[in-house]
């Protein structure tokens, strides 16, 4: 149900986009035709379907649709077919109708008010439904009468015909059982009661079920039962007396009834009265309890038809008679002391309780139709008002008055009496008050009223009593008046007992006490000046005569009042009660050390203690007016000054127990207390007392920082105690007092200026400082005891920078006031930062370094004292500083999302892996039942996808939240339950799985109560921390050099701890702009001054810049920038010109920055470029650049501010000319971006309309122009840079200058547009889009700060869909591996795959400027916003999470360290308090880091070139920071066991198995395998810098690595046992590295062979176990070649040499490798594999041969060619082997006669076609040998005329894609030759895969008598050269030709380019060329 009514509210939010799902509910509820044949059973989708489509009609009632309403009308005429248990589910009990009913009527209900069709509608039926279900005798009466009590809670619209007839049954069924006078009582019993089954008539319970209590309880309304229980055996017992005893005696005045006169049948004399009563108590003790409900529902009823309709006037008067006489018998009811007691009879009292109610309101109600004006309607008034006030009396003094009902009803009687009295324009009020004042006495007197809570009966009264003061107020104020002053003067009667011998006085009445309380809140409420000073005296009077006058009670309780009086804030009564209060408070201190005290009552301390602090702080915090509020702060301070002169000469501990109690007082009304304004010197001198009394009482909390226990408050006034003890005691601790005082004294701080009162004497004068102490005070200035307790107090509390010694000149008194100011000023500083009262706006600095440095400013200062104020500032500092340090925790983490980072991923994925956690048990981690699911293996999948994708955002809630969505798209109806319901479930998962069971709670406990506190207290801090700086930097400007030195200290140190003001923009105004804007005016005419001044500016200013530089070149750039836009604004031209100055000659760029030394963040390539992009300039970022910061600064700045006038251009023009219409051309489309969709959801733009605004226009443009750059980027086009650029910095300008904009429509858009300014590069993917993403998301986020989480959590979004998409730097898939790829299958394993449609490289450096942006980020976030820094670590734990996700590309070298830095970076972050709780992640995190960085040496190191040497040192210099970060990093490790499990509160998170690591597998010691793995991950990136940085210089100069410490042959043993431990691969990597280490050769080849069935699928390992040695020894490790991976074709090549003596295993293994590439791979090393059969005695390699050249017809011919070839006869003596070479010549026609014999017909022909027609060309130059030379040219045209081309397959031998289609004949050259005669023939060519009509020429020579296979052997090496230069990006420009022997001493050679090409290349490139 809850789902579906979800879907309800989602439809009535756009019912129109949502019609479809609101048909299908409609479609769903019950049909309404089945209905006559009484088949219908409705189902519980049925009954939801109904409530849901009644839901959506009360939210829209009005909507166009018809089927709501046809649905919900007809199942409201179904209503009378519902009374019928079979209508209803199975199992459908009656509290599931009752509820089903209360929610149905209740929509309708709402829906009939907001919509009047609707209503008339309803109306229509329901008389015809209520009168069904009141005469319903064929159906189940308890579902009519469930119906029927719905009814009386939600009343339908009804017609006013109907509404008679029904009022009128009711009536007629009701007179039953109710009497129509208080006579008829006696004749009523339940014996003549009707027995029909009606449920308002019926009588269900027969004799002995009315004995049965169970069923008469189980019957009772759920209203009434509920407050039975309330009832206690006291309030059963209590008197029911009416008489109010007061004095001693009974109650003055007379009761209600007999103030009126006129009976009401009760009071007839003769014993009437006592007989009625009884008669009444004798029917309800007969009176089933149903019946009674039956009353209650009739009455309920009956007052809802008379607030919907008008019946007829004598059904009104029958109504209003009924209910008289109910409340006539009510007061008969209420008169019996009920001594029964027992659960049913509490019931059946609730129960008669709720009718007398209904009857009261309905009495009410009746009245609201009777003609106001008319003498009989003033006689029924006077008589109802009588009614109800009895009723209201006898309801309080009732013994059932406890119970709820009893309240509601006397608060129901008390409305009544209310409206009565505001009828008839008040012309009652004058009677009414004269009768409801005893009813107000008798509240007061009920002696449970009296406590914190009076009770709701007394609520009420003085709720009645507020509105009808309130009312007659402004009509008639002499009743009023009169009724005040009685209830006032019934507080001054006074006891008139009579003095009897041993009586004791008695104690105060509660009448009176309870009186002073209502009239102290009714003034509160009605707040009238009039109503005070009426009041007030009275009290007053009070307080100083009689009884009052002394310690009591009733003194308490009017002290009190007063107080409340007074915070109304009426001049007049506040300054009388403030007078009072303060004379009462000083009154205290006369009775201290007097014999009296020790006889004083315990309320004369109360009163001190409690009452009287108690309202001084009441009043500090009802005064507002600010006048007022100024006369109290003097008063309180005047008070407290006086109390602490007084107290200073006691005895013991007096002056904190007196000045204590008044601090919070102080505090309040020094809470809006500006300290910065000018102060008037008498309020100073105020506060320096204050203070000075705070000091030396010790009040003030320590300022030592301690874990000392606070002790409570001490009351004991002549306790006695060392003085200096309690000096030293307030600084170190322990707090000797309240809490509530030392919060106080902190609050106080923040509102008290500084404790200067002149500017022309130190401080203070001594004569005033003693006049602090009493004459002869053990503390005054003569005692020098007390001076030296003060003087070490004092250096105690300056944390010993000032010596005891030191202070010898500084007396008693002023080292107290030198206490009180140190006290002060770092209370000031402790407590909330030291940030002081004030408006955000106003101009004076808020910063509490403006007070501590006004004491500097005091000219001369004795040296004892000026050491000692700087002293003080120093330590202001160092809390403010330990203030700021704490608040870096960033609020409270829990375990839970300790965990989140990374240990829930993991954890998940170990238990998947181990088959340890099933489907239900990661359902139940969650929160939800488990429920069936198919392909739960995907499931599982995603959901850990999911998990990653959000581990680290921002808390659990939005993980909870993501895996709840994940589920409930798989799953329907799914139940969430409490934590507690799924503990269960672990409890045994725990114990059978053999788990962490702590782990696993923690990660249950709190998934959504416990969230961090971070984004409050991160702001307050980072508003502190500029705040300050702000200051100190203007302080830089000040007069005083002392002050400058201090300033420039504490500036220094501020920003080296906290580097995050270096890019904080107020700071940045401050320090280029403050000194120019208001310069001081005491040296204004100063010009030697002023440029003293500004030189110090300038070098400051410098330094910081150069210094945020260093750190974030990005986000500095663009403050500058955005600076030098808010210069550029200003009118005036000086600041502009020394904004100018200061930033002239600094420089960024790719070579050595004088700026800077060490190794700083800018120093990393990537963040250089990225750097370089953000500065705005044009350049090509793949090469070096020097550029100067404020040129390309201003030119950026002109560029931002041009756009930024763009838009407000237009935006005035759309505003000067009315707006446009829609433009196809201004509105483009919506959006189509296929990105991944956030949490948001942001829908697509939907058209727009002519009322569109200007920001929606241009919204739609930017998104539809950025939308065409990725739809072209995404086809294979190019975007162009200049346009891309253009259209996103326009966008950003707009979003920019809309930030305010709090249109719902207009937030939605800009969200759109800011994510596709941060996606847009990523889809694009190219250095120029990235260039442009860098600086507009720098201008966001420098121009915007307030943006920097969101554009971050959309980077790193796009960045894990990169990852997800394989792009750039992620590009893992084989053909983008760079040089390895493209060497395939000849030089490296397996088959080469096609070249990417995007060049690789290009998103690689995108992705290297992206990285540098982030880092940038990182710098800037690192120490002030957790929420980022969680962001970056989602990405990084994204990045990291498979070792093998990253591109192998050698061009992505720096980039991926580069990443890997960024994480370690990350990880160093563990030690500062942000991410303290998240350490035992962060080292899971660096271990991942650790694995992909060892992940990428598991392949051979390969070069890459792109013709650049500026990226070459940047790959090398990347490399080598990485390198020094290893080397220099200071990461404090967590507590860490054996096996690196890190212990967070107590538990292990890491591990959840012995001696298993989620990254590293088995292990035995953690610590020392992170230190190998460590040390090793040193040397091999040391390696690949060194390697990288040679690559880049070859010939340059280079700092020797000789300073190396020489690596022993042991540690190359454990270097590689370590990486084998990683991964294999990375151990052989490391042998091809240094291969002439011969130890860790030996090493790598004894590990290779102990794990060989491990590593089968590495071919690199083959040279390690299938060697020469192995092959003699024939050992069984060779049996494992079988199960080898494929090697590369060179490598199975050499197998094949003589050494390995044509091993069997090893044959077939190669002819196996050879066998799984295609023969047209292999054709390239046929001179190989032919010389190859010399030594296959196995004729194995002839076999291949064989099987070969049936799969490949080329193959075949090349084959045979090479064969032929090969048939020579070699000169005499060449051949050392003679016998092995007959044999080899006698295999070869064998061979070549099998490959023919296997041709099919069709392959012979081909076969012979070929041959022939080259063996004729061939032939020519045997033929033209005897011709002279001058003959041989036309002997070729001859000899070519007569061959003919015979088919179009034929083909070149040296190039078999190329087809032969003809002859040039004239080509024809003969060659020149010693003894031979080549010639060289042209071709007409055409490609086999391409255009059949593009024909080329292709010339070739052919030579007879000259041996081609040297020249074979030869190009081969020159091919192979030239793949692997070119692969890696270096061209030599070698073009080998193709050389194929077609038989002996014959052969063909390809000719490449005639001589005029390489004239032509030889020209353009400078260097000879080969062909």
């Amino acid at each position: 149900m809850e789902s579906l009514i979800e879907l309800c509210d989602l439809i009535a939010q756009n019912p129109s986009q949502f019609a479809d799902k609101l048909a299908w509910i409609c479609g769903r509820c019950p049909p309404i035709d089945s209905v006559p044949a009484g088949s219908l059973r409705v189902s519980r989708s049925q009954l939801n379907a109904v409530l849901a489509t009644a839901r959506f009609l009360s939210k829209c009632p009005n909507f166009d649709d018809t089927r709501p309403k046809s649905a919900v009308l007809g199942f409201f005429r179904l209503i009378p077919y519902s009374f019928a248990q079979s209508f209803w589910p199975q199992s459908f009990g009656s509290d599931s109708i009752a509820s089903f009913f209360n929610d149905f009527l209740s929509y309708v209900n709402i829906a009939s008010e907001l919509s009047l069709d609707f209503a008339m509608a309803v109306a229509e039926y329901t008389g015809e439904i209520v009168m069904s279900a009141i005469y319903n005798v064929s159906g189940d009466v308890g579902v009519s009468r469930v119906f029927l009590n719905a009814l009386s809670q939600n009343f339908p619209p009804i017609l006013p015909s109907d509404a008679n007839k029904l009022v009128s049954t009711l009536l007629d069924r009701f007179e039953i059982s109710v009497p129509s006078s208080p006579r008829e009582l006696v004749s009523v019993t339940p014996e003549a009661s009707s027995f029909q089954s009606s449920p308002l008539s019926a009588n269900h319970y027969q004799s002995n079920e009315r004995a049965s209590p169970g069923n008469e309880v189980s019957n009772a309304s759920g209203s009434s039962s509920g407050e039975a229980s309330r009832v206690t055996d006291e309030a059963i017992s209590a008197s029911s007396s009416k008489g109010l005893v007061m004095n001693g005696g009974s109650l003055a005045w007379k009761s209600n009834v007999d103030i009126f006169g006129s009976g009401v049948g009760f009071n007839d004399g003769g014993g009437g009265g006592s007989s009625t009563y009884k008669r009444v108590v004798a029917s309800f003790e007969e009176e089933p309890v149903e019946s009674i409900q039956q009353q209650e529902i009739a009455f309920k009823l009956i007052g809802h038809i008379l607030d919907k309709v008008q019946i007829d006037l004598k059904l009104l008067e029958q109504v209003r008679a009924i209910a008289k006489e109910q409340l006539q018998s009510m007061l008969a009811f209420l008169k019996r002391d009920w001594t029964e007691q027992g659960q049913l009879l509490k019931v059946r009292i609730n129960t008669k309780l709720s009718v007398y109610q209904a009857a009261a309101r309905l009495q009410i109600k009746s009245l609201s139709s009777v003609d106001l004006d008319g003498k009989s309607s003033k006689r029924l008034l006077h008589g109802t008002l009588a009614l109800l006030i009895e009723a209201a009396e006898a309801c309080l003094f009732c013994v059932w008055r406890k119970l709820r009902i009893c309240e509601e009803l006397f608060s129901s009687l008390l409305v009544g009496i209310s409206q009565i009295a505001l009828t008839r324009g008040g012309q009652l009020m004058r009677v009414l008050l004269i009768r409801f004042k005893p009813l107000v006495l008798s509240t007061c007197a009920q002696a449970d009223t009296w406590g914190s809570s009076q009770g709701a009966m007394f609520e009420s009264v003085l709720k009645t009593s507020c509105e009808i003061i309130e009312f007659g107020w402004s009509k008639d104020r002499s009743p009023v008046d009169t009724f005040v002053m009685g209830l006032a003067t019934s507080i001054r009667e006074r006891n008139d007992y009579e003095e009897e011998e041993g009586k004791e006085k008695q104690a105060v009445p509660v009448v009176q006490l309870n009186v002073i309380r209502l009239l102290a809140d009714l003034n509160v409420i009605v707040k009238k000046p009039e109503l005070v000073d009426m009041i007030l005296p009275l009290f007053i009077e009070s307080l100083e005569e009689g009884d009052a006058s002394t310690p009591g009670l009733l003194r308490l309780r009017l002290l009190d009042a007063v107080s409340r009086l007074a915070s109304l804030g009426f001049e007049k009564s506040y300054r009388e009660a403030v007078v009072l209060m303060t004379r009462s408070y000083l009154s205290k201190l006369s009775s201290v050390g007097s014999a009296e005290s020790k006889t004083l009552a315990p309320e004369a301390l109360t009163e001190r203690v409690e009452t009287l602090p108690t309202g001084f702080h009441l009043i500090a915090s009802g005064l507002t007016i600010t006048k007022l509020r100024s006369d109290y702060r003097h008063r309180l301070l005047s008070l407290c000054s006086d109390v602490g002169l007084a107290a200073e000469s006691k005895s013991g501990r007096s002056g904190a127990d007196f000045l204590g109690p008044l601090l919070p007082a102080v505090a309040e009304i020094c809470s809006d207390f500006d300290p910065t304004v000018n102060v008037e010197p008498a309020l100073l001198k105020l506060f320096r007392n204050l203070w000075f009394y705070v000091a030396l009482f010790g009040l003030a909390p320590p300022i030592q920082k301690t874990l000392s226990q606070i002790k409570s408050v001490s009351h004991n006034l002549n306790s006695v105690g060392s003085m200096g003890a309690i000096a030293l005691q307030s600084v170190g601790g322990p707090y000797m007092w309240n809490t509530q005082w030392s919060s106080a004294v902190q609050r106080i701080s923040q509102g008290t200026p500084p404790l200067v009162v002149s500017s022309v004497k130190w401080l203070e004068d001594e004569f005033e400082l003693n006049a602090l102490h009493n004459p002869g005070s053990r503390r005054g200035s003569g005692n020098e005891k007390a001076a030296v307790s003060q003087r070490a107090a004092l250096s105690a509390a300056l944390g010993g920078r000032v010596e005891v010694a030191a202070m010898s000149t500084i007396s008693g008194v002023k080292a107290t006031y030198l206490l009180a100011v140190t006290f002060l000023e770092i209370i000031r500083f402790s407590s909330n930062g030291g940030i002081l009262n004030g408006s955000p706006s106003s101009n004076a600095s808020r910063s509490a370094f403006s007070c501590v440095f006004e004491y500097l400013k005091s000219p001369n200062l004795m040296p004892a004292v000026l050491q000692c104020l700087t002293a003080i500032v120093h330590r202001a500092f160092e809390t403010a500083l330990l203030w700021l340090i704490v608040k870096s925790g960033f609020g409270k983490y829990t375990v839970v999302q300790t965990a989140l980072f990374g240990l829930v991923l993991e954890f998940f994925d170990e238990m998947f892996e181990r088959n340890a956690l099933s489907w239900g048990m990661v359902v139940v981690l969650i929160g939800v039942v488990e429920e069936e699911g198919e392909e739960k293996e995907k499931d599982e999948e995603r959901l850990r996808d999911r998990l990653d994708c959000n581990l680290l955002i921002l808390g659990p809630k939005i993980l909870l939240e993501t895996v709840k969505n994940f589920l409930s798209e798989k799953f329907s109806g799914l139940i969430f339950f409490s934590i507690e319901t799924g503990q269960g479930f672990l409890d045994a998962s725990v114990k059978r799985m053999g788990i962490c069971k702590g782990f696993t709670y923690q990660l249950l406990i709190g998934w959504e109560d416990r969230m961090s506190e971070t984004g409050n207290e991160a702001e307050i801090r980072e508003s502190t921390l500029s705040v300050h700086t702000c200051f100190l930097i203007k302080s830089l400007s000040l007069r005083e050099e002392h002050i400058q030195e201090v300033s420039m200290n504490l500036l220094t140190q501020l920003r080296d701890k906290f580097p995050q003001i270096l890019w904080n923009s107020s700071c940045l105004d401050s320090l280029l702009f403050s000194v120019h804007n208001d310069p001081p005016s005491a040296f204004i005419n100063d010009p030697a001054w002023v440029a003293t001044v500004r030189s110090l500016y300038q070098r400051i200013v410098r330094e910081w810049i150069i210094i945020s530089l260093s750190y974030a070149p990005c986000t500095s750039q663009g403050l500058l920038q955005e600076k030098l836009c808010k210069a550029n604004n200003w009118q005036r031209t000086p600041p502009t010109t020394d904004v100018v100055s200061l930033l002239s000659e600094i420089r960024i760029g790719t070579g050595k920055n004088d700026c800077w030394t060490g190794t700083k963040t800018a120093n990393i390539p990537a963040v250089m470029a990225a750097a370089a992009a953000a500065s705005g300039a044009n350049l090509k970022l793949t090469e070096a650049f020097n550029l100067e910061v404020l040129s390309t600064g201003i030119v950026s700045a002109t560029v931002k501010c041009n756009h930024a006038g763009e838009i407000a251009g237009m935006r005035r023009l759309y505003e000067s000319i009315g707006g446009l219409d829609s433009n196809p051309l201004l509105m483009g489309s919506g959006l189509n971006l296929d990105v991944p969709t956030l949490g948001s959801g942001v829908s697509p733009q939907q058209p727009q309309s002519k009322n569109d605004s200007f920001n929606e226009i241009l919204l739609t443009r930017f998104v539809h122009l950025l939308q065409k750059f990725v739809n072209i980027a995404e086809k294979g086009g190019e975007v162009e840079k200049s346009p891309f650029r253009e259209t996103c910095s326009q966008a950003t300008a707009l979003l920019l200058s809309n930030l305010g904009s709090d249109s719902k429509s207009n937030v939605e858009s800009f969200s759109q547009l800011l994510r596709l300014l941060c996606w847009c590069p990523a889809y694009i993917s190219t250095p120029d889009a990235m260039e442009t993403g860098v600086f507009v998301w720098t201008w966001l986020v420098s121009a915007a700060p307030q943006l920097g989480s969101l554009v971050l959590a959309e980077l790193v979004d796009a960045w894990l869909w990169t990852i997800d998409t394989k792009r750039g730097l992620f590009a893992s898939e084989v053909r983008y591996s760079g040089p390895a790829a493209k060497l395939r299958p000849h030089l490296a394993p397996g088959e080469p795959e096609p070249l990417p449609k995007k060049d690789p490289v290009e998103q690689i450096m995108a992705h290297r400027l992206w990285l540098g942006f982030f880092i940038d980020r990182f710098e800037v976030v690192r120490h002030d916003s957790v929420e980022q820094l969680l962001l970056l670590g989602r990405m990084l734990q994204g990045t990291t999470k498979l070792p093998w996700n990253f591109s192998r590309h050698p061009a992505a070298t720096g980039t991926f360290f580069t990443v890997m830095l960024l994480g370690l970076k990350f990880c160093s972050c563990q030690s500062q308090g942000n991410l303290q709780n998240f350490r035992t992640g962060l080292q899971l995190l660096e271990d991942r880091i650790y694995r992909a960085s060892l992940g990428w040496f598991a392949h051979e190191p390969e070069w890459y070139d792109i013709n650049n040497n500026n990226f070459a040192q940047s790959e090398a210099q990347s490399v080598f920071i990485f390198v020094h970060h290893l080397l220099h990093e200071r990461v404090d490790a967590p507590q860490l066991d054996s096996k690196g499990r890190g212990y967070e509160n107590g538990s292990s998170l890491i591990d959840v198995k012995d001696q298993y690591h989620p990254v590293w597998g088995r292990m035995e010691n953690y610590a020392v395998g992170r230190e190998k793995r460590k040390q090793l991950l040193l040397m091999l990136c040391q390696h690949e810098a060194d390697r990288l940085d040679i690559w880049a210089q070859p010939v340059g100069s280079k700092e020797s690595t000789s300073s190396r410490p020489k690596i022993s042959s042991e540690k190359w043993m454990e270097y590689a046992r370590t990486a084998f431990s990683v991964d294999a691969r990375i151990a052989l990597s490391l042998a091809a590295r240094f291969p002439a280490n011969t130890s860790l050769k030996a090493e790598v080849t004894q590990l290779v062979q102990s794990h060989i069935l491990e590593i089968r699928g590495i071919p690199q390992a083959l040279p390690y176990f299938v060697t020469p040695k192995a092959v003699d020894e024939n050992s069984t490790i060779l049996q494992q070649l079988p199960h080898w991976a494929a090697c590369s074709i060179t490598q199975a090549l050499e197998f094949l040499t003589p050494a390995y003596k044509g091993h069997p295993r090893v044959m077939a293994y190669v002819l196996r490798v050879l066998e799984s590439y295609p023969p047209d791979r292999v054709t390239f090393f046929m001179p190989q594999l032919v010389q190859a059969l010399r030594y296959d005695e196995e004729r194995l390699v002839e076999g291949y041969l064989l099987r070969a050249a049936q799969r490949s017809d080329i193959f075949a011919h090349i084959l045979i060619w090479h064969l032929q070839g090969e048939s020579c006869v070699p000169e005499l003596g060449k051949d050392a082997a003679p016998g092995k070479n007959s044999s080899f010549l006698a295999l070869l026609p064998i061979v070549r006669q099998r490959i023919i014999d296997c041709f099919s017909e069709k392959a012979l022909d081909t076969f012979q076609r070929e041959f022939d027609f080259f063996d004729k060309v061939t032939s020519i130059s045997g033929v033209l040998y005897p011709l002279p030379k001058e003959e041989r040219r036309a002997g070729i045209r001859r000899e070519l005329e007569k061959i003919q081309i015979n088919g179009e397959d034929l083909y070149l031998p040296t190039a078999p894609t190329k087809l032969v289609r003809g002859i040039q004949v004239d080509s024809g050259i003969p060659l020149q030759s010693a003894a031979k005669v080549p010639i060289r023939i042209t071709f007409n060519v055409v490609d086999r895969e391409g255009d059949q009509k593009d024909i080329k020429p292709q010339a070739c020579i052919f030579k007879v008598g000259d041996d081609c296979r040297q020249d074979v052997l030869a190009l081969q090496v020159i091919s192979l050269l030239k793949d692997i230069f070119e692969a890696v990006g270096i061209n030599l420009y070698l073009f080998p030709y193709g050389v194929l022997p077609t038989g002996p001493e014959r052969g063909i050679i390809e000719s490449k380019l005639n001589i005029s090409e390489l004239l032509d290349l030889k020209m353009i490139f400078g260097q000879p060329c080969f062909c």
